[in-house]
Order: structure tokens, then sequence, then C-alpha cells
């Protein structure tokens, strides 16, 4: 479900390739955001608490983490206020 919402948006995400992780990393460099409004696009527009990359180091920025351990209930839920999000910022 998350890789077809970055396909959607294939110039703002990209989704790094998942190997025996729940741990999702999306380059979300193409949004052209700083790390502090990439943050508060997440948090506030999206509705999503992910982990931003620059916690893990320098070359962690652009990026943010999303643990996927969840039920597919609420995986459909994070995937709609993403795809939402990036839909509203598309017609700004």
């Amino acid at each position: 479900m998350l890789k077809e919402v970055c396909e959607k948006y294939p110039t703002q995400l990209n989704l790094t390739p998942t190997e025996a992780t729940y741990l999702a990393w999306i380059d979300c460099k193409g949004m052209n955001l700083s790390d502090k409004k990439l943050r508060d696009f997440f948090v506030k527009e999206a509705k999503l608490g992910l982990n931003p990359g620059l916690g893990f180091g320098s070359n962690g920025t652009g990026f943010m983490r999303l643990n996927f351990a969840v039920s597919t209930e609420k995986m459909k839920e994070v995937v709609v206020r993403l795809d939402s999000a990036l839909e509203k910022r598309k017609n700004v």
C-alpha cells in the first residue's frame, strides 16, 4: 500500500526497498522542503507521526521513517492520510 502511494507521487517520494524489516525509509527530497518543514508536513498536514531521518544522522536529511508493524486497517489509514495530504499540496 505504501509503495503504491509513493509511486503515485514519483517526483516527491521514493520508497527505499525494505528487506526483512518493518521500517520503511521514504526519500522525500523531491518535496523540496527543509527537514523542519518536512516534519511539519507529516505532522500537521498528513497527521502522521513518522521519525525524521535527520534524527538518525546527517545522511537522513530529506528522509522520513515509517514503522509499518501495524494492522492492515491502520496501514490503510496511514496511506489515505498521506495520499490526501499530498493531493492537497499538488493543488496549491
